[in-house]
This record gives structure tokens, sequence and C-alpha cells, in this order.
């Protein structure tokens, strides 16, 4: 009899479901806001750049997510549960313009990567300059 109370009982408790919390997040993390803001002249700029997204990120990758242009010295890379911070070792030099670019390894906690990489330049003495091109490439080799 005993048993058989026991056989009940465990039966009764292996009910498998979904955990609760609402539908899964497929929703890529995005950039809310930067500090500086793109394209804005900062004169005698010392503090990090930061990348503030409108969802929490996954630590996985984001070291080898971030590329500066120039590299006037080593890069430094710290995150929080929201942002990206980027730092140049011996600071932000006086007079350059710097890329920074965040690359799609970026995710999310559900592993959803942002689509594209996101970029941004700021200056540390002259104006940037619009520098932006269009056209059509057209392959001769194959065409």
């Amino acid at each position: 009899m005993g048993r058989l109370l026991v056989l009940t009982l465990a039966a009764g408790c292996a009910h498998v479901e979904a955990p609760p919390g609402g539908p899964e997040d497929r929703t890529p993390p995005s950039v809310a806001s930067t500090s500086p803001e793109s394209e804005a002249v900062v004169e005698s700029y010392d503090g990090p750049v930061v990348f503030r997204f409108d969802e929490r990120i996954s630590e996985t990758g984001v070291q080898d997510a971030v590329i500066v242009s120039p590299r006037t010295s080593p890069v430094e890379v710290s995150h929080g549960r929201t942002e990206i911070r980027v730092s140049m070792r011996n600071g932000w030099e006086p007079n350059a313009i710097y890329q920074i670019t965040i690359g799609t390894e970026v995710r999310d906690l559900f592993n959803n990567r942002i689509p594209a990489p996101f970029q941004l330049v700021f200056s540390t003495g002259p104006e940037v300059p619009a520098t932006r091109g269009t056209g059509t490439v057209v392959d001769r080799v194959t065409r």
C-alpha cells in the first residue's frame, strides 16, 4: 500500500510545462544613447565613451566587439548591465577624430545579436567633416 501511495504522488508531480514569464524575447538590443553624442566636438575629453543599450546585455563577446580608430594607446573595455564603456589607457588625444565601432558580437541575455555594427564618431578638437560617400559598385570582372 505504501508503494502505491508513493507512485501515485510521484506521478502527480511530473507535470512538465514552460516556465512563466511571458513570450520569448526575440528582439535584439539596440543602442539607446551614447556619451558623448555622435559627431560631438569635446575638447579635453577624459572620460570613457559610453554606449547605453535598451536592455540588459550579455558579457560574452563584449571585449572582442569594440574597435577604436585611431588606436592611439591600448583600448580598455568594461561593461555594466546595460552599457559598454570604452577608454584609451593613455586617454583620448587632443585634436583627433575617433571612430568607435561596436560589432554584432554584442547580444542580449536571450542570445539576440545587434543586427548591424554601430558606429560613433567624435572629435577632441576639429569639427567632424562630412565624409560620407554614396554610389554604386560594379564588379567589372564578372559583369
